[in-house]
């Protein structure tokens, strides 16, 4: 989990445009990783 706060107006103005991409890596039983990418819409 990533956090930030500010009191800069840039940053005000800008914070609903700001989206952090999930990326989730497993190891496969055939020793393989699976990798599952996500962008919040």
């Amino acid at each position: 989990v990533v956090g930030a706060v500010s009191d800069d107006q840039g940053f005000l103005d800008a914070k609903d445009n700001m989206k952090m991409p999930v990326v989730l890596v497993t190891s496969l039983a055939d020793g393989n990783l699976g990798i599952k990418f996500g962008f919040p819409t």
